[in-house]
């Protein structure tokens, strides 16, 4: 087995990896922690969960980084993050000007990062103990299609025949379609 496979069916590792991606993608990173949590899931349940639960923790260090800087830098600085642009950033910020943080589960499916909606929720004038509380909701909200999904492929991934490696780059394949998709509709 691979190195990365070994590390998601570990909870120490795949733990780790967790906080950190979702500390970087609540920040500055524009892939979303989904892609480590299915592939940690789909290898051992305590430790995919065990990551996503550390993902949460790390969105939640990087809300309070984002409450400590964004005042300082603005908006501007994250248009530069592949994925997000200034026109995503204002219709963002016109949304949660007039509704707050969106409480909906369609929110989801509006593709805007979490960190788009935290600043702009920010610079807004929001307070810390709200963006918080909103950050658990958005990221239990967001990554557990992903998570039901890789439940349910987990009994199909462990049935494939298939060196481990090989299904790592197919598996990284998906991912680079989705964002090729994603990022073609921005």
């Amino acid at each position: 087995m691979n190195p990365i496979s070994q590390c998601a069916g570990s909870v120490k590792c795949s733990s780790w990896i967790g906080f950190a991606w979702g500390f970087l993608e609540a920040t500055v990173f524009f892939v979303v922690p989904d892609v480590w949590i299915a592939w940690s899931i789909m290898h051992a349940k305590k430790a995919g969960f065990a990551s996503y639960a550390s993902s949460i923790a790390g969105s939640l260090l990087g809300a309070l980084l984002l409450f400590l800087v964004v005042p300082l830098i603005g908006l501007n600085f994250f248009a530069s993050i592949p994925g997000i642009s200034l026109a995503m950033i204002g219709n963002t910020a016109s949304l949660v000007r007039e509704a707050g943080l969106p409480f909906s589960p369609i929110f989801v499916l509006k593709g805007v990062p979490f960190k788009v909606y935290a600043a702009t929720y920010l610079v807004g004038g929001g307070g810390l103990a709200h963006l918080l509380a909103w950050t658990v909701y958005a990221r239990i909200v967001r990554i557990a299609p992903t998570a039901v999904i890789a439940l349910l492929l987990r009994p199909i991934v462990a049935r494939i025949k298939m060196n481990e490696s090989v299904l790592l780059i197919l598996y990284g394949c998906f991912w680079a379609l989705f964002y090729a998709w994603y990022w073609s509709g921005i």
